[in-house]
């Protein structure tokens, strides 16, 4: 093998390195970009038609949401105003009515294979209800 050979290879060798590592770099920066956007909050509305289209197709009925809330660092979301129409005749109560749903995740366990889910509802509350100021979860 010459010198020109080796020095040729070697060529090769720093460009194909230089170019896995301009790759990382680039996935690295994506998943900083994702995880920035859907930290910050900006990422909920596209969150919130997914959860609004997931219950829609689950439950055959029309779903409203106002709003929803993701804490991701503590693993806990929050779902305000949730109505789920099912097929009842207008006029009616809907199926489903909560003023305020808190769901969280926790790892329960040291190897981390086990995983909690806990949910609180708070139905909405009227003055002429039996369940006015009562806590269901």
């Amino acid at each position: 093998m010459t010198s020109e050979t080796r020095k040729r290879k070697w060529r090769w060798l720093r460009h194909v390195a230089w170019v896995l590592a301009a790759k990382v770099l680039l996935v690295v920066l994506a998943l900083i970009g994702v995880a920035i956007f859907f930290g910050s909050g900006a990422g909920n509305p596209i969150i919130q038609r997914f959860i609004v289209h997931r219950l829609e197709t689950v439950t055959s009925g029309h779903v409203a949401l106002k709003a929803i809330s993701i804490r991701w660092f503590s693993l806990e979301v929050t779902l305000k105003g949730l109505v789920i129409h099912g097929r009842e005749p207008a006029g009616t109560e809907p199926l489903f009515s909560a003023e305020e749903i808190q769901a969280g995740l926790r790892i329960a366990g040291r190897a981390a294979h086990r995983f909690l889910l806990g949910a609180e509802s708070f139905p909405e509350r009227s003055p002429d209800s039996e369940t006015a100021g009562t806590h269901q979860s």
